[in-house]
């Protein structure tokens, strides 16, 4: 069996609210891995390069949006 490990981005106000929960709760059902990660975080990018999957749940504000045009496009290559 692959293990995999899935990485959830915080909110813009660096806050793992309910529904960023809701993800972790179905992926702990499942056994699957996962990590709570910012932009902001030292090793984002390290840590970025591990994953099966990266969650950046977003709201189209421009508080959500800008750090989502900055960092999906090098996420999706």
């Amino acid at each position: 069996m692959v293990k995999k490990l899935v990485g959830i981005h915080y909110d813009p106000d660096h806050e793992f609210g309910e529904s960023l929960h809701r993800y972790e709760l179905i992926l702990d059902y499942n056994g699957i891995k996962h990590v709570r990660l910012s932009l902001d975080d030292e090793d984002f990018w390290e840590v970025l390069g591990k994953l099966n999957l990266f969650i950046f749940h977003w709201l189209h504000n421009d508080r959500c949006r800008h750090p989502a045009l900055a960092i999906l496009p090098i996420v999706e290559q």
